[in-house]
């Protein structure tokens, strides 16, 4: 049982970090712990990724984070995914691509070097890549954004916690 209210909402959770960071991570949807802080990555979502930040010797601080879906969804009980995504088909929705959009212009915005995407909604958002099982551990390229940059692709945090424990 969730403490945290299912009230449909559609408010937009922004990026949290400094426009000069060097590193920008990039997650796939927005929690309902995101919804509540109004923050990206809160929860046990970040409380992985602060686990793996700190064993990369990096801190919260030193890093860009958003999310390319930075609003829940509006019908309650109802999977994000199929309003902004189709896993499947791995293609975004109308409503997916006006978020895919919102980032690529917040991204061309900071002074990032380097993009880690979270998630495949996430790759597909910044390039044309849309398998992270196969380009995972490789810097790649970004194709979608104002100028190139480099772009690591990995599983979203909140994969492990799902089970998916090698992620």
């Amino acid at each position: 049982m969730s403490f945290i209210p299912l009230t449909p909402r559609s408010r937009l959770v922004p990026g949290l970090g400094r426009d000069t960071a060097k590193i920008a991570i990039v997650g796939d949807y927005t929690t309902p712990f995101d919804d509540r802080e109004l923050k990206p990555f809160s929860g046990p979502n970040g409380t992985v990724l602060d686990s793996c930040l700190h064993a990369a010797k990096l801190i919260r601080s030193e890093v860009y984070l958003t999310n390319v879906f930075k609003s829940k969804t509006n019908v309650p009980w109802k999977n994000a995914n199929h309003d902004f995504f189709d896993e499947t088909k791995k293609q975004f929705t109308e409503l997916g691509l006006q978020h895919a959009e919102m980032l690529r212009t917040e991204l061309n915005a900071l002074d990032a070097n380097v993009i880690v995407a979270a998630g495949i909604p996430a790759l597909m958002a910044v390039s044309d890549y849309s398998s992270v099982a196969k380009y995972r551990g490789y810097v790649c390229e970004t194709t979608k954004l104002a100028k190139p940059r480099k772009l690591i692709p990995t599983y979203s945090p909140g994969s492990t916690l799902r089970g998916t424990y090698t992620n």
